[in-house]
């Protein structure tokens, strides 16, 4: 993936190159009502974030280099609580290089399926992903008149959020 992000004020064009690697062993049984999934993932991000000073041509002003690296496992289920009724549930443990912990992402949902071709769902947990975070203090360019608060993501981090939604499904 790559893109790219002008600055107007400062004449600075920011160009980002991302990789991502990821390898993940998954698999599912059969147990009567029941269907367990479970299962390992290793995920690696790297980008490469670069500066480009357009006042005076093409003059490349920083280069920075963010990464990170989670690996992780996970159970879920799936019950057929009756013809009109499915539970799930499950969870997630990763744990991340950039920090010493072990983050648990639980998740249960229940559907309703009122008819053959609508579902109501009502779900909720927890999630963590890496995400880029903006630095506390700017670049320094060399130059004074072009340093004047760029922020560019410096390491990936690790964000959390919890979630309940409720989904009405229809053909």
């Amino acid at each position: 993936f790559e893109a790219w992000l002008p600055n107007p004020a400062n004449r600075l064009v920011v160009l980002s190159h991302v990789q991502r690697t990821r390898v993940a062993l998954d698999f599912t049984r059969t147990m009567g009502d029941l269907r367990l999934g479970y299962g390992y993932a290793w995920d690696r991000q790297w980008a490469r974030h670069r500066v480009v000073d357009r006042t005076a041509g093409e003059r490349l002003s920083f280069v920075r280099d963010t990464f990170g690296t989670v690996g992780g496992w996970y159970v879920d289920g799936l019950w057929a609580a009756g013809k009109q009724w499915l539970v799930r549930g499950g969870l997630r443990g990763d744990m991340y290089a950039a920090g010493p912990f072990i983050s648990f992402s639980p998740r249960l949902a229940f559907t309703w399926l009122p008819t053959r071709r609508a579902a109501l769902t009502l779900a909720g947990g927890r999630y963590h992903q890496l995400v880029l975070s903006r630095g506390r203090e700017p670049f320094d360019y060399g130059a004074p008149d072009v340093s004047n608060g760029l922020l560019l993501p410096t390491v990936l981090t690790v964000a959390s959020g919890n979630h309940l939604t409720l989904a009405l499904d229809q053909e």
